[in-house]
């Protein structure tokens, strides 16, 4: 069963990456004199996407990472659903947008559930508890891994709906205006989506 757990760790871990590029992708681009509120209006419109996840809204944002949607599709797990769970507790707010020339700093307060935990129980309860395990294997056995999946993202996802380990946390996103357009830091990006997801480690995937 470990090895089991650690392609659902994988499954999370993919959609975590194909996130981290969907924000590279669409916050704080911009054109206009009016800076401040168009980098304020892009990262709403981004950020509510993720609240209320659907495959119109989460489109833009995964469009590139077809490998990564792949992995998922094999395992039989739809990234739409799993968003819907993943997000069900996010929130946040933008406090303040600073803008000195051609750099800008957004400073926002986000908040979810601690990811991190949620998956450590789900892979702990997939090795030791005996009657869940027996119930994967027969999945497995009775309809393959597809099966077997089912049952643990089932769990998963109750695990994660039902979570009150709520992760609220600071971050700043460094924004450069390059063309006319302001385009976000890679360094802040990352801490941005780490911390979306309650403080995932990013750094280790």
């Amino acid at each position: 069963m470990k090895r089991f757990a650690n392609r659902v760790t994988a499954v999370v871990v993919t959609l975590a990456l194909a996130v981290g590029l969907g924000f590279s992708l669409a916050a704080c681009s911009s054109s206009s004199n009016n800076d401040k509120d168009l980098i304020t209006k892009g990262i709403t419109e981004m950020l509510d996407n993720f609240k209320n996840p659907t495959e119109a809204s989460l489109s833009e944002y995964v469009a590139g990472n077809e490998a990564q949607l792949a992995q998922l599709e094999a395992y039989g797990v739809d990234y739409v659903e799993l968003f819907q769970h993943l997000f069900k507790h996010f929130d946040y707010t933008i406090n303040d947008v600073q803008i000195d020339g051609d750099k800008a700093v957004v400073k926002m307060t986000v908040e979810n559930i601690n990811v991190s935990n949620v998956m450590n129980d789900a892979t702990a309860k997939l090795q030791n508890d005996s009657e869940f395990v027996s119930a994967v294997q027969s999945a497995y056995l009775s309809g393959g891994e597809k099966a077997a999946m089912k049952i643990v993202f089932d769990e998963l996802y109750a695990e994660m709906d039902a979570s009150t380990d709520i992760v609220k946390s600071d971050v700043e996103l460094t924004c450069t205006k390059k063309n006319g357009q302001w385009e976000p830091d890679e360094a802040s990006v990352n801490e941005l989506v780490s911390k979306v997801y309650g403080g995932l480690d990013l750094s280790s995937l």
